[in-house]
């Protein structure tokens, strides 16, 4: 709160204060409160058109939603998807128009896999990795695309695994320029809400076909993120309606 008031029209420091969500709840009604509140302040920060997108990190506590077993996550993540789409602040910024250098036709397929956590002790890296490898190994061009946060030493074994690597910038409209120019078939998001990075690309068109999975256990909210890959294993009969994207379930864990 103090950060706002020495800087008023940086639309970053008023979603950090208003995006806060505690990882332990004590009752269910303080809850919805809680959530409500979230919401409001994000939204609100949001529609304000006197503050401006200066390039801080934000941080928003959408991780937390798929914890508090409510029903309304699908209906939070898509309002805030289509707040921070049409927000004064972030115009310019998040693009939803396809990358019209990727209609052409290449062979391979060309498959980019966003990794928050390459790090190899990280549960990301132990869940996901055999995707990279698998794909691969089918004579798919795979891609690793890291984190600005990530190090060298710790994405070296899974980008061993790949065609290539992308250790994206720290600034989110060169890290969207880097990744549009990579010309992706398909864009897999192993996560989506761990930090603000791929929660913020998740919401623009950097492939032709966007990917969610289940490193983050509930649907995106963006209207860019085609499909989302889970399994049956894990997903209810009608958890089809939980989702903005298409659900596609696997018969074992996508991994």
């Amino acid at each position: 709160e103090i950060a706002t008031e020495l800087d008023k029209t940086d639309v970053s420091l008023k979603l950090n204060c208003g995006g806060k969500l505690r990882d332990i709840q004590t009752n269910n009604e303080d809850t919805i409160i809680e959530r409500k509140a979230f919401i409001t302040s994000i939204t609100s920060a949001l529609s304000d058109a006197s503050l401006r997108y200066k390039y801080k990190p934000v941080n928003i506590d959408t991780f937390y939603l798929p914890y508090h077993n409510q029903r309304d996550d699908k209906a939070i993540l898509e309002q805030l998807s289509q707040s921070f789409s049409s927000s004064p602040a972030f115009k310019g910024l998040i693009c939803k128009q396809t990358n019209q250098n990727n209609a052409k036709n290449t062979e391979p397929i060309k498959v980019g896999i966003y990794f928050d956590n390459p790090q190899q002790q990280h549960s990301v890296h132990k869940l996901f990795s055999g995707i990279a490898r698998a794909l691969q190994a089918s004579d798919i061009e795979v891609l690793i695309i890291t984190s600005p946060s990530s190090r060298a030493v710790d994405s070296q074994e899974l980008i061993s695994t790949a065609s290539g690597s992308l250790r994206i910038s720290s600034n989110i409209k060169k890290s969207i320029e880097q990744i549009r120019s990579l010309e992706l078939d398909v864009l897999i998001f192993t996560e989506h809400t761990a930090s603000w990075t791929p929660y913020i690309l998740s919401l623009s068109r950097l492939a032709n076909v966007q990917v969610g999975t289940w490193g983050n256990p509930h649907t995106t909210g963006s209207d860019t993120i085609d499909y989302f890959l889970s399994s049956h294993l894990i997903e209810p009969i009608q958890a089809d309606g939980s989702y903005t994207e298409r659900l596609i379930r696997l018969n074992k864990l996508p991994s």
